[in-house]
């Protein structure tokens, strides 16, 4: 949902159309993510627009992605690595 704000701020129903969530499920992260000080509405009419407080959070995203991916390829290339000794293994 945060990554969503990277272009921009948003109304809940935008970052709801963006997640295909509920309106009560984004508006209940939105409220935590607010009481967190990630995010901050701003009311215009009846509508909240949504942004985040600071734009390194977006960094932080980047390096948690990176970190993620890295993490993931290593777990594969293990998978791979014990698939390939089972194959070997006589006892198949």
């Amino acid at each position: 949902m945060v990554d969503d704000l990277r272009t921009g701020e948003k109304t809940v129903g935008e970052l709801q159309l963006l997640l295909e969530d509920e309106a009560a499920s984004a508006s209940q992260h939105l409220a935590i993510l607010r009481g967190k000080g990630i995010v901050e509405g701003r009311q215009e009419g009846n509508k909240v627009y949504y942004s985040v407080t600071d734009p390194k959070i977006f960094e932080l995203l980047d390096v948690a992605r990176e970190i993620f991916s890295t993490h993931l390829i290593s777990t594969r290339d293990l998978l791979g690595e014990l698939d390939d000794e089972v194959a070997a293994s006589p006892e198949r």
